[in-house]
């Protein structure tokens, strides 16, 4: 039987599924690069899905690849600093990348994005890097899980 899908403001997003299973709903079809933010509450209930696109992947030469990378950085910034003055201060960040999955410089940018939210008053329960599959740049560098046991 299919998992029920989260209800805004009522049922939590509490694992990882979850949360995948609300991002899959906002991602574009098709698929696109895109920064998708979800905020949740201390409950881990949202009612805040936020989709930003950005330019075609083909457009993005191999000196621009790196600022297009680092567009999650400004994107959370806007979100979390929003977040940090409502009562859903935690975030939830996918990164969808159509052509390609999770690079050695999202090892680094996952520090940075977690500071960058904790800076504004926000605290990021995860960021997902998704392409070709599923990558966690938190599990990669070691970082423990976010999610509540």
């Amino acid at each position: 039987m299919p998992e029920h899908f989260p209800t805004a403001g009522i049922d939590p997003i509490d694992t990882p599924q979850r949360a995948l299973r609300v991002i899959g709903h906002a991602m574009a079809d098709p698929v696109r690069t895109q920064t998708i933010v979800v905020l949740i509450d201390h409950e881990s209930t949202g009612s805040v899905i936020a989709v930003v696109d950005h330019r075609d992947d083909r457009a993005i030469n191999r000196r621009d690849a790196e600022h297009a990378l680092d567009e999650v950085i400004e994107v959370a910034r806007v979100f979390a600093g929003a977040a940090a003055r409502s009562r859903q201060r935690q975030l939830i960040i996918a990164s969808i990348r159509p052509a390609g999955s999770m690079v050695a410089s999202d090892l680094s940018r996952w520090g940075e994005l977690a500071r960058t939210v904790a800076e504004c008053g926000a605290h990021l329960r995860e960021w997902f890097v998704i392409g070709d599959e599923v990558q966690y740049p938190r599990a990669a560098v070691g970082d423990g899980s976010r999610w509540p046991a």
